[in-house]
């Protein structure tokens, strides 16, 4: 067993069938689409670019047009509120839970009860207000 070698895989290995078309594909930076086999730039690590070039503005609750700031001060505070009670509510169902757990868990109910009262009051949501109110 003189002639064979430890190792199996060579270093000096040719292109198997297939990889080099697929590695002048990968050169050239384009790839094609399924249904249609057209052509279109592959795509790249990271964030894909905006369509205005440049960096997009960052915003909150994903830039609706037309929304006043209040409200959507409003409607990140609910969510906020909303992710705090389910996380809270979650740790005071734990056998191990304490009374600062408890405690905890019931203040983030109530702010998100009265977040959600509040949004329902002072939001346009489609529904007419009650009369008298």
């Amino acid at each position: 067993m003189a002639g064979l070698p430890s190792n199996p895989i060579s270093i000096n290995q040719a292109p198997a069938y297939g990889d080099k078309k697929q590695l002048d594909k990968l050169k050239t930076g384009l790839t094609s689409t399924p249904m249609t086999g057209v052509p279109v730039p592959a795509p790249t690590a990271g964030r894909p670019p905006t369509p205005g070039g440049g960096s997009a503005p960052a915003s909150p609750g994903g830039g609706q047009q037309g929304l006043p700031p209040e409200h959507q001060q409003l409607f990140d505070q609910f969510a906020q509120a909303m992710r705090a009670a389910q996380i809270l509510g979650q740790a005071a169902k734990q056998p191990g839970a304490g009374p600062w757990t408890l405690f905890y868990a019931q203040v983030a109910q109530k702010q998100y009860r009265e977040l959600a009262t509040q949004i329902r009051r002072d939001t346009p949501n489609g529904v007419p207000p009650a009369e008298g109110a």
